[in-house]
């Protein structure tokens, strides 16, 4: 059974139809090709990237696809796609966030940082 071809040529799609949809989405969002695929959470950056996989999927690509073209989770594309599976997902990570054991390392974690900036200890010695 011969191989599927890479990304872009599976639904018809050339590379440059990727590239210029991307391109043309930090244009309008004034985001450079760095910032766009960094690690960045600055919220034009988001818009930008949001703005990108719903001219994606327009285009025709897969969640799957769209996550691996912006260098992302294959759920990110449905994360922004679809409003009830992100509510859920709020609210699921509300609830780990307050699970006592996250509250304590949270707290523990502060303490170390203030300990640092006031110099109380040593670099060494903390453990973040």
């Amino acid at each position: 059974m011969p191989r599927k071809p890479s990304i872009g040529f599976e639904w018809g799609a050339e590379v440059g139809e990727v590239k210029s949809i991307v391109l043309e989405i930090c244009r309008q969002h004034r985001v450079g090709p760095e910032e766009f695929f960094s690690v960045s959470r600055k919220k034009w950056v988001l818009e930008a990237r949001i703005a990108a996989i719903k001219a994606l999927r327009e285009a025709g690509f897969g969640k799957a696809a769209v996550g691996r073209l912006i260098r992302r989770s294959a759920y990110i594309a449905r994360y922004w796609e679809d409003e009830e599976y992100r509510a859920r997902k709020r609210v699921q990570n509300r609830e780990k966030a307050r699970l006592p054991e996250n509250v304590a390392k949270r707290r523990l974690r502060r303490q170390q940082e203030r300990q640092l900036r006031r110099g109380t200890t040593a670099p060494s010695d903390a453990v973040l």
